[in-house]
């Protein structure tokens, strides 16, 4: 049986050039175990104001088979694909493919936030900010996403 695992890490750091333009964020690092074989993968992460505790930004991902992400994706009224697809929302909207993730305005499967197994290992995976490391610099902060990519079993053919 095949089992991958993904662990996800997010820093959020502020740019002080940028705090008179945008709020200032709370800085923050989390990390997410994610194994593919259990499902449905959900993560959704509240990117919070430095001052004030609201939310500024929200930091969706959901992962798995088309199986399970279509009748999600029906719901949500988002085409989640996977393995991996993460959108940045403003954190007073609904989750949408209008992703702070996206440059010149594409969907969101088509940005760095979306995930592929074949991006992630051998030297894909060491493809600076397309890799197994992405940043993105928006509105006044930087979003870091880190991966660890494991497979227990058969061997990844990219």
């Amino acid at each position: 049986m095949l089992k991958r695992f993904l662990s996800l890490a997010f820093l959020t750091m502020g740019l002080p050039a940028l705090a008179e333009q945008w709020p200032a964020v709370r800085e923050a690092t989390r990390r997410f175990e994610v194994d593919f074989a259990e499902g449905l993968v959900v993560i959704d992460l509240p990117i919070m104001s430095k001052t004030g505790g609201s939310v500024l930004y929200r930091l969706s991902c959901r992962g798995g088979s088309e199986e399970v992400l279509d009748p999600l994706g029906e719901r949500d009224k988002v085409n989640w694909v996977g393995p991996l697809m993460c959108v940045l929302n403003l954190g007073n909207r609904p989750v949408s493919e209008d992703s702070l993730l996206a440059e010149d305005e594409v969907a969101p499967w088509l940005t760095r936030g979306q995930f592929h197994d074949s991006e992630l290992v051998g030297a894909c995976g060491a493809y600076p900010e397309f890799g197994l490391n992405r940043s993105f610099r928006l509105r006044g902060f930087v979003l870091r996403l880190g991966t660890e990519f494991q497979q227990i079993g058969q061997a990844i053919h990219a």
